[in-house]
């Protein structure tokens, strides 16, 4: 149940913009608008030959580069033939702005007119079983980045980061493990003040992530949900709260921009201990606006891929590829999920044709419905990837880097811990 890091990203574009935290527009967790219409042609009949046609669809203020990631991931399989000669045609990204009427015709539009074989990349916050059930009528998976529970359960759904909000309540320990270790105490002495969204997902992330926190022995000293979704205009009262607590922890259970602002506004009024959330992984905006810059010195942020900063061979590889499309060599994370929703599609395409049957939508979902481990193909990329066990609990994988000025710093690889079942379920 991390789906602390659908909020990861919040508004991308955070220029000084951000620093005031304007997340409008921005809807987390929402239903989407109703499906409807015809099915599809038949996806399977029109798809077991020639071109394999996908198109994606993601809240690009988010996702930055999801498109580019996805070119680059099956760069190298149209360049060797494909499967049997036959090439992914990449129809690009459908930008829904996280609003779930963009999201139902941007979908529709993909299935029952593009008649694609799967909806990938995928990236937004507001997929519902509405969605997931539309795909199923049409037989078309959707691969990606699978934050909301419509990914859990399903398959239809296959998501390159497992379930974050599992029915049974498993949440993944390595993030928590990861700052533990930063703050170079045992959990015993760790005081943890949580503040994030007003939204009922991010109730149930800081429900879910403080038993956790108190599971491996730290204090919850405070756990709150006040910063709107649509922006707050001032920091003040949520820093009060938090530093009235005495905590040496503050989780930051929000979007980017609002996890850059509050930072920001710790700082200012002279909190020292540590800061963490899963959003503020900004490379290009550490790099050219100084403020944000400040505001993540020494701030960490937990990320469900590998970061540029693991410096693996998978990652050298992405490096590679996005160069050969003729893309700068700067992995955001919406290029980590279009580049492994890529790699991840690849593999289900070549272990479908090992099973001896047509390599077809349906058959593509079974592939993962029957049970399947993915390893990357290069060591230190996204995974092992195991079903069904993915479809009811999260990747236990997470890698953390620490702001530094302009940079990152890499603070603990892509590294797996065990999850955790806890009394909080997402159902």
């Amino acid at each position: 149940m991390h789906f602390v890091h659908s909020f990861r990203k919040g508004k991308r574009a955070v220029a000084s913009a951000a620093m005031a935290m304007s997340l409008a527009g921005t809807v987390v967790g929402v239903g989407a608008a109703a499906f409807s219409g015809p099915a599809a042609a038949t996806t399977d009949a029109t798809s077991a030959s020639g071109p394999i046609v996908v198109g994606g669809v993601d809240a690009g203020f988010n996702f930055p580069g999801t498109a580019t990631g996805f070119q680059a991931g099956i760069y190298r399989f149209n360049k060797a033939g494909g499967l049997d000669g036959r090439k992914i045609k990449f129809l690009g990204v459908q930008d829904d702005q996280d609003s779930p009427s963009s999201e139902t015709t941007d979908v529709q539009q993909l299935v029952q007119s593009d008649h694609v074989f799967a909806v990938t990349p995928f990236a937004d916050d507001v997929a519902s079983s509405q969605l997931t059930t539309f795909l199923g009528q049409n037989t078309t998976p959707v691969i990606g980045y699978g934050v909301e529970q419509a990914f859990c359960e399903n398959k239809w759904a296959i998501s390159i980061i497992g379930c974050q909000q599992s029915f049974q309540g498993w949440e993944t320990t390595s993030s928590i493990r990861q700052i533990i270790q930063a703050s170079k105490k045992p959990g015993s002495q760790l005081k943890v003040a949580m503040e994030g969204y007003d939204s009922p997902p991010a109730v149930t992330v800081s429900q879910t992530l403080g038993e956790v926190w108190t599971s491996l022995g730290a204090k919850v000293v405070i756990n709150q949900n006040n910063i709107p979704v649509t922006g707050a205009q001032s920091q003040a009262p949520f820093v009060q709260a938090i530093l009235a607590t005495n905590p040496n922890i503050v989780f930051e259970v929000t979007g980017s921009a609002a996890g850059i602002a509050l930072a920001a506004a710790l700082h200012a009024a002279g909190y020292t201990g540590i800061i963490y959330n899963g959003a503020t992984y900004e490379p290009s905006a550490v790099a050219t606006q100084p403020s944000v810059a400040a505001a993540l010195k020494g701030v960490y942020t937990t990320n469900l891929l590998p970061t540029e900063y693991d410096g693996t061979a998978a990652v050298k590889q992405e490096l590679k590829d996005l160069k050969s499309i003729g893309a700068a060599p700067d992995i955001e994370i919406g290029t980590d999920i279009g580049y492994w929703s890529a790699q991840l599609f690849i593999q289900l395409l070549q272990a479908t044709k090992a099973r001896g049957v047509a390599v077809t939508p349906s058959n593509v979902a079974a592939t993962v419905a029957k049970g399947i481990t993915i390893k990357p193909t290069l060591a230190g990329g996204n995974g092992p990837l195991s079903w069904p066990t993915l479809s009811d609990q999260p990747q236990p994988c997470t890698s953390t880097v620490e702001g530094n000025g302009a940079t990152y710093k890499l603070f603990q690889k892509f590294t797996c811990y065990p999850n955790k079942k806890v009394a909080t379920s997402a159902g």
